[in-house]
Formats: C-alpha cells, sequence, structure tokens
C-alpha cells in the first residue's frame, strides 16, 4: 500500500470508529437517520479533505508544487460547493 492509501485507510476507520462511539453511547438513546447522515457526510467530507490536503503536502515535498496547488483548489472548490 501506498503512504496515502495507509493515511486514508487510518482516516476513515477513525471516522468510522468516531461515528460508531456517537452513535452507540449508552447515555445518548437513539439516534435520528437525519443526525446520523448529517455526521457521516460531515465525517467523509472532513476524511476527503483531510485525504487531499495529506497528498498535496506529498506531492509539494517531491518538488511538484504545481500539482500540490491544484490539489488544493479542488479542496477549495469542494468546500464551497459543499457550503452552498
Amino acid at each position: 500500500m501506498t503512504p496515502l492509501e495507509i493515511v486514508g485507510v487510518v482516516a476513515l476507520s477513525a471516522i468510522a470508529l468516531r461515528i460508531i462511539y456517537r452513535t452507540f453511547k449508552p447515555a445518548s438513546g437513539l439516534v435520528s437517520i437525519d443526525v446520523a447522515s448529517k455526521a457521516v457526510d460531515a465525517s467523509v467530507r472532513d476524511a476527503f479533505e483531510a485525504g487531499m490536503l495529506c497528498a498535496a503536502d506529498m506531492v509539494t515535498h517531491y518538488g511538484q508544487e504545481e500539482v500540490a496547488g491544484r490539489i488544493r483548489k479542488v479542496v477549495e472548490h469542494t468546500r464551497a460547493a459543499n457550503d452552498n
């Protein structure tokens, strides 16, 4: 596996564990589907941004600043599209 894949798997695992923990806490009771759906959507967006920014940092480390800039622009465009 490449380092980017490893980082992605770790990030998605951490997010999944956080969602499971929030969903199944004994004191919290039941969670509605709308709340869980919003939490999953936010977690997936956060994981995407983290993975892409990690990739941009890795590409910058190898001297490809132009590619890293394009990756960062993709993150900004997706962030702006999700905010609307």
